[in-house]
């Protein structure tokens, strides 16, 4: 028994990695979420098309060989699943998917048209994914063009299951039970097509949302850690600053009592060394001479100006006292663990400021990513919308 399906550029990927046996984000095989494989026996799965480097890039690379619209709903990939009888002998299954291979890599073009036919022996029941890309030739102008309603028209699902069988029949002397009661007649051969294709693109849809419902929480999960660094960064640094103030206003109101009582001795001494050079002798001074032989001339100074002048001396000394308070003061501060902590908090700086910037750069890059990908902003939402209307639409035709 076979059944065909027709697929979107867009709908290949998750398509052609489960053909493959691609690993998603969480490192399980995709499959739809009616399958069930074992692991066990993935490894006796096998290709009988040509090795291509990439499914999708060949599909690119064949389309742009023919005529192809470039538009989002042109179908650039059928797949034929060709499951094995149930009567059909083990050891004959891969000679059974090689004629099945022969057969319609010839109805539909040549292995230049071939994606891939990859054998599943992993699942409930042995079957290939005969995938190609739909080309024929225009009647008209007789170039070659992609067209999946031309290729897979109605008169080739009428014929494909009694020609098939013809096919086995040569290759194995008997029938195989390609024909069923379903594929005798043409036109419940087209229902049950259909109905098939309904089935694929109902669990294709499926994991294409739990695709974008894992993506979106990757990006959002992103989004809130890069969010929460941020908000983390600003928190510290503007800690951090206020602890540089408040020690800073520490400082100045341990240096402002020192420089103002330097201020004050230092234009007091000043003043009176100015009167000083200005007139060494003042007037209030008196002079004598006092001895026998030698004459000795002697100053005579008021009291109360002799204890102004020796004032004055103090008052510089105080000042030099002073200073050196101010130096030692300074000098105490520089020792301190002020310039450590300066220097600390500068490198603390830094580095959450780098943190930001990679907060930033996540943030910038997710926004980016949405911005300019509608696919991912828009999949989880359109996915649903398209999960009712397709459910309601097959839950129609199994009504019918």
């Amino acid at each position: 028994m076979a059944h065909v399906a027709k697929y979107t550029k867009n709908q290949c990927g998750g398509l052609t990695r489960h053909y493959e046996r691609a690993k998603n984000h969480q490192g399980e095989y995709l499959k739809f979420s009616n399958q069930e494989i074992d692991l066990e026996r993935t490894k006796f799965n096998y290709n009988l098309a040509p090795r291509r480097s990439s499914q999708l890039k060949f599909i690119d690379k064949r389309t742009s060989e023919v005529k192809c619209l470039r538009r989002d709903d042109v179908k650039v990939m059928c797949s034929w699943v060709l499951t094995a009888p149930k009567d059909l002998p083990p050891d004959r299954e891969r000679e059974f998917f090689q004629a099945g291979y022969d057969f319609m890599a010839e109805r539909y073009g040549g292995q230049k048209n071939v994606i891939s036919a990859y054998v599943h022996m992993d699942e409930t029941t042995p079957h290939m994914h005969f995938s190609f890309v739909p080309v024929i030739r225009d009647k008209k102008s007789g170039i070659e063009k992609v067209s999946a309603k031309e290729v897979l028209n109605r008169q080739d699902l009428r014929s494909f299951h009694t020609d098939l069988e013809a096919h086995m029949a040569k290759i194995f002397g008997r029938e195989v039970g390609i024909l069923n009661e379903a594929t005798k007649a043409g036109n419940k051969a087209i229902i049950e097509l259909k109905r098939g294709t309904a089935q694929a693109e109902h669990s294709q849809l499926i994991e294409n949302i739990e695709a974008a419902k894992r993506l979106l929480r990757e990006y959002l999960k992103k989004m809130e850690l890069a969010e929460n660094a941020k908000n983390e960064a600003l928190s510290e640094c503007s800690r951090m600053l206020s602890n540089a103030q408040e020690e800073e206003k520490g400082i100045r109101d341990r240096l402002t009592p020192l420089k103002t009582e330097f201020e004050a001795r230092k234009a007091i001494t000043e003043h009176i060394a100015k009167c000083s050079e200005e007139n060494m002798y003042p007037d209030y001074v008196k002079f004598s001479r006092k001895g026998f032989l030698v004459k000795e001339e002697l100053v005579t100074v008021p009291k109360e100006k002799w204890e102004e002048r020796y004032l004055s001396s103090r008052e510089l000394e105080g000042l030099v006292h002073a200073w050196k308070l101010l130096e030692k003061g300074i000098e105490d501060l520089k020792q301190s663990s002020l310039y450590e902590k300066i220097r600390d908090l500068e490198a603390q700086i830094n580095e959450l400021t780098e943190k930001v910037k990679i907060g930033n750069k996540d943030i910038a890059r997710v926004n980016k990513v949405f911005r300019n990908n509608s696919e991912i902003a828009n999949a989880f939402y359109s996915a649903e919308k398209a999960l009712s209307q397709n459910t309601k639409q097959y839950k129609n035709k199994d009504d019918r």
